[in-house]
């Protein structure tokens, strides 16, 4: 999983200014926030230039879960840490969402991480202006002093109406109480063709009433995956998405929006490292125990556990200290007994629930004192406690089940600083590939040293996969793709196996001569026997296979009556002497790794000398190497025929790392 955390300092340059009611206010005030933000890494510098995609919701109050208003994911660019916009170019900001809400807060969220802390959105000076008109929506508070004299003509003055006051002009019109009789009763035939309310209401053909009720629209359904919110004004169904939505989704829903694949909610604990602790008899100060608290995270829900052990713990009082120094007294005396199990957890307790929704990172303390004195000093013992907290993590998240990438073999976006960390998975290359913030890192799926994706040696097998066990693998060559056996125990492991020889092979080798023989009862072929002058040697090609030592392995047979010749055996690598040994015919050998053994037939020299064998693996030790090929030499510095002394070899063995 690839982190990325921020927090977001935002500088409301121009607020939500002249937002009023007023058609003729509302027109000449803009109609979007510009906002200045400063982005910095959790470490305090600024994050890396580039797009960001940030999310802006409005809100009616600090803690109101539902925004009334929201803008984005916006893509906003971002250098030094700085960035620039407009709220409300995208989705308008108008009265009827402001004049919702009795205040204004304006919440930030930065890609996928939680909301940053809400900021109050405070007035600007169109908004005051925007207030002031507002504040003219009244009766009488306009008089003709206001108006343009121009608005005013073809107007007459109330004097002028005085003397139509006085005249009859008007006796013959009936007073409107006059016609409450007519109204009340239904003696007037001729108005029985007036419809009636009931009437209206089914026709709905008289559209000059005013008023009158609308209507739900019958037979029409919002449609799969949406439910009614209201009723629109000429009469339609007012539809919105159903469900768990962005808006109405808990901070805690990750489980639930994921059917319990995913979630990020975690108990820490934290435990004392220096219980158990004795506690003094008859001492108010008692024994004082620090538990450091990590940085959890944030809490939901907070525990404390504690183990007492006393001859009487109705005499012991245990004070719970919180970072912040606060004190309270969590028992004292309460029960009887003399084994105390306390565990206070959240919600409804005092010393505890005031730390939900914070972070309670810090030093807590335990003071444990026994009032009693029993005459023993210390019979009592702080055995163990713990703090757990319950926390909405902000740095982790587990899944459980598999985590399925994006399948592509083609990039889905570019790979830069902005981009660091992004993977997705190519079926071409076999590969799931993570972005370096330059290029894009390819990490094969398939198994390194196998026959889709070879290995450069046992060494690179070994050390990208350092389980691996004694076996085949597939090395990359210069002849091509080939399998060869790995050594990954011997001597740090990582060997690769050129040549082995369980009985002797003629192939190769400068004389082909071999011999069956009997080695200390076992039926073995060896190479030779030669006397003074003879040996073989071969040139073993390691295919451009890597490698920086070499180890080379064998027997080099002593048979027959050697009379203590210098150097009599002797094996050379790429031309150098690597090894030389004497045997005295008197004596049991001489050098490392030598095997006193039978050899049959008897010898030539039909001496019954003790003979024997080097072990050249152990004589030579491990050899630094770097050529592309290694000659291998059986010599000898004997100096008598075969019939009277002679060598021979078996068992050889080439590996390189």
């Amino acid at each position: 999983m690839f982190r990325s955390y921020f927090r977001a300092l935002l500088a409301l340059i121009a607020a939500i200014a002249g937002l009023a009611t007023a058609a003729e206010v509302a027109a000449a005030v803009p109609a979007a926030i510009a906002v200045t933000g400063l982005i910095v890494a959790q470490s305090g510098g600024p994050v890396a230039d580039g797009d960001y995609a940030l999310t802006f919701r409005l809100y009616a109050g600090e803690k109101e879960v539902k925004p009334g208003w929201k803008e984005g994911p916006v893509v906003v660019t971002v250098k030094g840490g700085l960035f620039n916009l407009g709220l409300g170019s995208e989705v308008a900001l108008t009265p009827a969402v402001l004049g919702a809400m009795p205040e204004v807060w304006l919440g930030v969220t930065v890609g996928n991480e939680p909301e940053l802390a809400r900021k109050p959105v405070l007035s600007a000076p169109l908004a005051i202006r925007a207030a002031i008109a507002e504040n003219l929506d009244c009766s009488g508070c306009i008089s003709a002093g206001h108006l343009d004299p121009k608005a005013l003509a073809g107007y007459v003055k109330t004097g002028d109406l005085q003397g139509f006051a006085k005249t009859a002009d008007l006796g013959e019109y009936a007073k409107a109480g006059s016609l409450a009789p007519v109204a009340a009763s239904g003696l007037y035939t001729d108005l029985k063709a007036i419809p009636t309310f009931a009437d209206v209401a089914k026709t709905g053909a008289y559209g000059d009433l005013a008023g009158t009720p609308v209507l739900a629209k019958v037979g029409v359904a919002c449609g799969t995956g949406l439910v009614v919110k209201g009723i629109k004004a000429d009469g339609a169904l007012d539809c919105v998405a159903g469900g768990v939505t962005a808006a109405n989704l808990p901070a805690d829903g990750l489980d639930e929006v994921s059917n319990g694949l995913l979630k990020n909610q975690y108990t820490e604990s934290a435990a004392s490292t220096t219980v158990p602790l004795a506690i003094p008899d008859f001492s108010g100060v008692g024994i004082n125990d620090k538990i450091e608290v990590p940085d959890f995270g944030v809490a939901e829900g907070l525990a404390v556990s504690i183990t007492v052990t006393n001859s009487d713990i109705s005499k012991v009082r245990i004070d719970l200290h919180d970072p912040t120094g606060a004190k309270t007294t969590i028992y004292d005396g309460e029960q009887t007994g003399k084994k105390l199990t306390l565990q206070l957890i959240t919600p409804n307790v005092k010393a505890l629930d005031g730390w939900i929704g914070k972070n309670p990172k810090g030093t807590w303390s335990l003071v444990v004192a026994d009032l009693s004195n029993t005459g023993g000093g210390k019979d009592g013992t702080l055995d163990a406690w713990s703090v757990q907290v319950k926390t909405l993590s902000n740095k982790k998240v587990s899944a459980f089940g598999a985590l399925q990438l994006m399948v592509t073999d083609v990039a889905p976006i570019p790979c830069n600083n902005s981009h660091f960390g992004a993977m997705y998975a190519s079926p071409k290359e076999l590969a799931v590939l993570v972005c370096n913030g330059k290029d894009w890192v390819p990490f094969q799926l398939v198994q390194v040293g196998s026959q889709e994706n070879p290995a450069a040696s046992c060494k690179d097998v070994l050390t990208k996969l350092p389980s691996s066990k004694d076996g085949d693998y597939w090395l990359k060559t210069s002849a091509g793709p080939a399998k060869y056996f790995c050594d990954m125990v011997s001597d740090g492991g990582g060997w690769t196996r050129i040549a082995v020889e369980a009985t002797a092979d003629a192939t190769g080798w400068s004389d082909g001569t071999l011999t069956n023989a009997t080695v200390g009862g076992t039926a073995t072929q060896v190479h030779g026997v030669w006397g003074t002058g003879g040996g073989a040697s071969k040139t073993f090609d390691f295919k451009a296979i890597p490698h920086t030592q070499a180890r080379v392995g064998g027997r080099y047979y002593a048979i027959d009556s050697w009379d203590n010749e210098a150097n009599g055996a002797q094996v050379y690598l790429d031309g150098a002497l690597k090894f030389g040994a004497s045997k005295s015919y008197g004596g049991a050998g001489s050098g490392a790794g030598w095997v006193t053994a039978s050899f049959t037939p008897a010898p030539w020299g039909n001496n019954s000398g003790p003979n024997g064998y080097w072990t050249i693996e152990t004589a030579l030790g491990l050899v630094d190497h770097l050529a592309g090929a290694l000659k291998l030499d059986f010599k000898t510095g004997i100096d008598q025929d075969k019939t009277d002394e002679s060598f021979a070899f078996s068992h050889v063995q080439v590996w390189i790392r």
